[in-house]
Parts: structure tokens; C-alpha cells; sequence
């Protein structure tokens, strides 16, 4: 058996509830895992396995949009605790004597494993931009070209990459494999039902999103994301509680949210319909929501628009057509070759 440092990027749940899956699976088949993290992925894995923590790069978001002035102001604060941070984990490598590295978006472990000439799998859903032929409207080409650069920096010259998506594409490379989305352990329990409710999640700054809901009356609506309680006529607000959150995604009739990943993997393994919108600047949203709509299961719209989800909601049976067509998905294509991986480890 291996041991294995796992790098995870620490901005938002997702990368850190998708690690968390495979981690599991890699402890329990007797390898031994070392996490490095940050914000917001630290106190979530800290309950499931060893972590350092380290310094990592944060997106700075202002009214659902990336902001790249602050992000660069931000994180260029953070240089001298990254290097720090750099000379820490380096010691780490050398007294946890790794045999291989894994990577999911965070560029720290990434490097100290080519320093230290050790395998490295990239494993997460972002290289899908980089190592397959995507096709996108060509007014995002600008932000493709940055996020490309940007994640190539992530994860450069893996032994492999192990990309999960919601859509197939030609790759580029035989290093790379394509996977289903990673299903977490309590979505895969759930039965998904249709419900009187539209569930909304918007993790980004959104003004006056209650009001804008409001006027739709014709629908209902349970929003997260406004950390807080309340009723505004068709509009229930509730606090986030991953139990009752995906009980409500499980019970909904469709979803609006941003386009993140993880939790577009979470509605289309229970089928829900989805409109997506997708955080400006930020092409990974941007192409997750372009594949949803090429996969018929949502649409999208890089602004709340009352008649685009009006028009959304009047035609869920199209794309509930669709989501009866579309596989159900399971972990073990990928726990298979992951396994396969690191046998000669």
C-alpha cells in the first residue's frame, strides 16, 4: 500500500466533499492519506483525516462576478506566508516520505512533487478545459484562454489525469481519462422525489434576489445561501444545513443556482432539472452551464432573468425527458482505475 499526499484546493466545499469520497475509499483499501488544505476545506477534512494546513489562492467574488483586480491585490498580500508555508510542507514531504501525490486544483503539492520526482494524478473536473476539445460560444474565448493558463499552472505535467464530467469530449492525451461525476454518500442514499418547490442556491453575492422572486408568483421557492430564516410570501428562506439541503434538492421539481460542479453532479444524479448562472469570469462556471444545456438537462443565463426562468420552469417536462435519458453514475469506474494507478506504488 501507498502513502499518499493529497493536495485540495480550499475555496468553497466542493473540491474538499469530492476528495472526501475518494479518500475514504483510499483508506479503506489500506493506503495512507496526508492532506494539505486551506479555507474552507480545512475544518471539513480535519474531521475525516490527517491535514496541514497551508497558504493557498483565494477568487475574491463581488455581485456574482469574479473580481480579478482584488484577487491579485489579495493574494499577492499572501507571498511571503506562501513561501513559509512552501519550506513547511517541504518538510512534511521529506519526514511523510510519500510514494505518490495527488492533486485536486491545489498547485503547492503539485510542485514538491516534481521536486521530489514523484508520480502525480490529477484528479477533479477542471482539466476537462484544458485536455479535451470543448466547444463554447466564442465571446468566452478570453476567459478561456485565462482559466486555461491558470489550471495548467495547477497541475502541470501529471502522470495522469483523471478528469470527472457530465459530458464526453475527445481528449487531447493518453494520460487522460474521463469519469462520471463523483456522487457523495448521503446524495446517493436519497430518493429523489417531484415536489411543489423550485430550490435555490446562489453561493455568490446576488442583490435583491427575494424581490425578483417574488414576482414570479406562480411558483414557490426555497432559497440557501442568504444565511438566514423566513418567509416573504412564495419565497422560504432557510439557513444551510447539509441535511435538510439535500432533503429539499432531493424533493424539489428543479433548481436554479450557480453552476458549481459539485452541485450540478448532486441534481443531475437525483434528475432535476437545472438553471444555471454561472458566476462572471469564472470559465469553469461558464462551461459547465454551456454543457448543460448541450446535454438538454438545463439551460443557463448570466443573469437573473424573471422571463428566462419563467420560460425555464413552463418547460421542465423537456428537459425531465431528457434526465430519464441520461445514465445513472456511480464511483467505481474511477475507484477502479485509481486502483489500477497506484498498484505500482
Amino acid at each position: 500500500m501507498a502513502k499518499i499526499i493529497y493536495g485540495v484546493a480550499g475555496q468553497g466545499f466542493g473540491h474538499a466533499m469530492r476528495s472526501k469520497v475518494i479518500i475514504d475509499h483510499l483508506k479503506q483499501v489500506g493506503h495512507e492519506v496526508r492532506v494539505l488544505t486551506y479555507g474552507q476545506a480545512l475544518p471539513y477534512l480535519k474531521k475525516f483525516v490527517r491535514v496541514d494546513e497551508i497558504v493557498g489562492l483565494q477568487l475574491v467574488y463581488k455581485n456574482n462576478k469574479v473580481d480579478y483586480l482584488s484577487t491579485i491585490i489579495k493574494d499577492s498580500k499572501k507571498f511571503p506566508k506562501i513561501l513559509q508555508s512552501f519550506s513547511q510542507v517541504s518538510k512534511i514531504f521529506n519526514k511523510f516520505e510519500p510514494e505518490v501525490v495527488i492533486s485536486d486544483y491545489e498547485p503547492m503539492s503539485s510542485i514538491l512533487a516534481h521536486l521530489n520526482a514523484l508520480p502525480l494524478l490529477s484528479i477533479g473536473n477542471h482539466h476537462f478545459i484544458t485536455n479535451c476539445e470543448i466547444k463554447f460560444p466564442k465571446k468566452y474565448y478570453r476567459d478561456y484562454l485565462t482559466v486555461k493558463a491558470i489550471t495548467l499552472a495547477m497541475t502541470p505535467k501529471a502522470d495522469a489525469y483523471f478528469i470527472t464530467t457530465i459530458a464526453k469530449e475527445k481528449i487531447k492525451d493518453k494520460k487522460t481519462f474521463l469519469f462520471p461525476p463523483i456522487v457523495q454518500e448521503d446524495v446517493s442514499k436519497l430518493t429523489a422525489k417531484k415536489g411543489d418547490f423550485v430550490l435555490v442556491y446562489l453561493t455568490s453575492e446576488y442583490g435583491q434576489l427575494v424581490e425578483q422572486l417574488q414576482k414570479l408568483t406562480k411558483y414557490k421557492f426555497v432559497v440557501y445561501g442568504m444565511n438566514k430564516n423566513g418567509k416573504y410570501g412564495n419565497v422560504i428562506l432557510k439557513e444551510f444545513s447539509r441535511k435538510g439541503f439535500v432533503k429539499d434538492l432531493s424533493q424539489s421539481k428543479a433548481v436554479i443556482a450557480n453552476s458549481g460542479f459539485t452541485f450540478i453532479s448532486e441534481a443531475l444524479f437525483l434528475k432535476k432539472p437545472y438553471f444555471a448562472i454561472p458566476v462572471a469570469n469564472q470559465f469553469e462556471q461558464t462551461i459547465n452551464a454551456v454543457y448543460l444545456e448541450k446535454i438538454g438537462v438545463g439551460t443557463y443565463s448570466e443573469n437573473f432573468n424573471q422571463t428566462e426562468i419563467d420560460n425555464f420552469l413552463q418547460n421542465l417536462e423537456v428537459y425531465e425527458k431528457n434526465l430519464k435519458k441520461y445514465p445513472k453514475f456511480t464511483n467505481q469506474k474511477l475507484f477502479s482505475k485509481l486502483d489500477n494507478f497506484l498498484k505500482k506504488y
